[in-house]
């Protein structure tokens, strides 16, 4: 295991959405040293075009779902794709103007990104994705959109005050701050039977990106061990 991932991590404010690319480099450099390739992941190609696998990074704004999923694609050498970048420009607008999105809003996203899964599956690409998939349906989209077990989720979770206190701080950022509560009364959280796990993302960026790793590395062992999928 590496080392702290016992640990949650309840230190001072980390702005990721305000700068994530000024740690980024010093973070992969820590991660290569504290967490490097185990036994569990040696010899498992990732990209492997015959075995493809796909990690959404979900949860509600302020989690730092960019910056984990950029940091944990380049650890994992997998290809990285924002969710965000694909909400048609009617989404954006709404949200600009301080108001929430409906089903009926998200349902045409969330099937660009169930198709773009298809197809970067179809031609054996790994893909590290983020998408707030707030709700159990919209999660169930986006994973008969591959073969079963291929994806699995990494909920980032954090404290009302710490969202709310990073929204505040950010800037150039289509989501306000006034819809947080709005995407926490949505979220449903990940069911027993969903494949994937939760982590808690008050702690520093390369903490919780090495956690994230670990993550991947079991299940992807479990999936690709004796008897799995």
């Amino acid at each position: 295991m590496c080392q702290g991932l016992a640990h949650h991590f309840s230190g001072g404010y980390l702005p990721w959405a305000i700068s994530p690319e000024h740690c980024f480099q010093a973070s992969i450099a820590s991660l290569k040293e504290r967490c490097p390739i185990s036994p569990k992941l040696a010899g498992v190609d990732l990209r492997s075009p015959s075995k493809p696998i796909h990690v959404a990074v979900m949860g509600v704004c302020a989690t730092g779902k960019t910056a984990v999923a950029t940091l944990l694609a380049q650890r994992l050498g997998l290809d990285f794709v924002e969710g965000d970048a694909h909400h048609p420009a009617s989404n954006v607008a709404k949200m600009e103007s301080g108001l929430a999105l409906t089903d009926e809003d998200r349902w045409p996203w969330l099937r660009t990104l169930a198709g773009l899964l298809e197809a970067r599956h179809a031609a054996g690409r790994s893909t590290v994705l983020t998408c707030s998939a707030l709700r159990r349906s919209y999660r169930d989209l986006l994973r008969r959109a591959v073969p079963a077990g291929a994806l699995f989720f990494l909920h980032l979770h954090a404290p009302f005050a710490v969202l709310s206190q990073r929204m505040s701080g950010r800037s150039g950022h289509f989501m306000p701050e006034s819809l947080l509560q709005s995407q926490l009364d949505t979220l449903e959280e990940l069911q027993p039977d969903e494949r994937g796990a939760t982590l808690e993302v008050s702690g520093p960026l390369d903490a919780v990106v090495a956690e994230a790793f670990e993550a991947v590395e079991v299940i992807e062992a479990l999936r690709t061990g004796p008897g799995g999928g």
